[in-house]
């Protein structure tokens, strides 16, 4: 058994695990972000509130093919890359 130091261990595994997605599927975070950024440019329209994380979410899931994780899961995974890349909404 390896000695490894606990912090190196900790900051390791909070780094990749939150990543994990965007590591695994790059061509899918870049139609992410180009549907962050229409829903974006869409938020001065009215009914600007049906643009959101959990409607990106089920367009991703029903009309792209995204069933590699659950519809709250994608939720969440679009939220984190929005907040990465200043798209929040």
């Amino acid at each position: 058994m390896t000695k490894v130091n606990l912090e190196t261990f900790v900051n390791k595994k909070s780094i990749s695990s939150k990543r994990k997605f965007e590591n695994k599927y790059p061509a899918y975070t870049k139609i992410i972000i180009d549907l962050l950024k229409e829903a974006k440019t869409k938020q001065n329209e009215p009914g600007a509130y049906r643009y959101n994380y959990l409607t990106l979410a089920e367009y991703c899931n029903l009309h792209l093919g995204f069933n590699m994780v659950s519809k709250e899961g994608l939720r969440k995974i679009i939220a984190r890359i929005a907040e990465e890349n200043n798209l929040t909404l």
